[in-house]
């Protein structure tokens, strides 16, 4: 599964699109695999908008700026607080 979604993202990064939409991009992946999928993802918000949909928002902490994530909660997009 997890060589898959490097595939799908490969060629998704083929067609350079201006806008990705990620769900859940890091399921099922190892620990080494994730880094490097987190890695690439900052490197290519960097010059495009890169959304993500996650279960885990604690695997993008110090990654992102905070105040770019949201909570989607009883069908309201919040601001994300981050883990105490």
């Amino acid at each position: 599964g997890g060589q898959q979604r490097r595939l799908a993202r490969a060629v998704q990064r083929l067609r350079d699109p201006r806008v990705l939409l990620l769900d859940e991009p890091t399921a099922g992946l190892d620990w080494s695999v994730r880094d490097e999928v987190l890695d690439l993802l900052g490197q290519l918000a960097r010059d495009r908008v890169v959304l993500v949909v996650t279960h885990e928002p604690d695997l993008f902490g110090g990654r992102v700026d905070p105040r770019c994530c949201w909570r989607l909660a009883e069908g309201v997009l919040r601001p994300l607080e981050p883990a105490a």
